[in-house]
């Protein structure tokens, strides 16, 4: 035998030798994955009911004021409405049993009446949080009307953000 037949023949075996060696090294391991959903019921707020500070007869001369207008429906300040002011009042819907935290502006918005304004500021809310006892709660805002002196008449209107969490 020659060197060369030898050195080829070694050579042979050795990669013989790794593939087996490679071939028996090599390991497989297989698992399952867990996968999980829960479907519930979308959050949603509907106003059910405007806040309506109702009408408001300005006495003769310049005088500001306000009306202070409860989550009850009841009034206080220095006007008293003619009419019957109404709370704010919405429905929550959400998943059960949820408990859904509510924030109202921090600062006034203006109703208009034309180029007219008022500020409505100081809002509140009948409870801070609301369970939604089979999906469902319900709260009433109300807030303070500020009129200014000599202000304009008119019928005025405005929005104000409501914002409905689920922590």
């Amino acid at each position: 035998m020659t060197i060369k037949f030898l050195t080829k023949l070694s050579a042979a075996a050795f990669a013989f030798a790794l593939g087996i060696s490679s071939a028996s090294a090599q390991q497989v391991a297989n698992t399952n994955g867990d996968a999980n959903a829960e479907i519930v019921r979308a959050l949603s707020v509907t106003q059910n009911v405007a806040l309506d500070f109702s009408t408001i007869a300005l006495p003769v001369g310049n005088t500001a004021g306000t009306v202070v207008l409860a989550t009850d429906g009841t009034t206080s300040g220095t006007f008293t409405p003619t009419g019957t002011p109404v709370a704010g009042a919405f429905t929550i819907d959400g998943p059960a049993a949820a408990v859904a935290t509510i924030t109202l502006p921090a600062t006034g918005v203006n109703l208009t009446s034309g180029a007219n304004t008022m500020v409505l500021d100081t809002f509140t809310s009948s409870a801070p949080t609301v369970t939604l006892t089979g999906g469902t709660g319900t709260f009433t805002v109300g807030g303070t009307l500020n009129i200014g002196a000599s202000q304009a008449l008119g019928a005025y209107t405005g929005t104000y953000a409501v914002q409905v969490d689920i922590p």
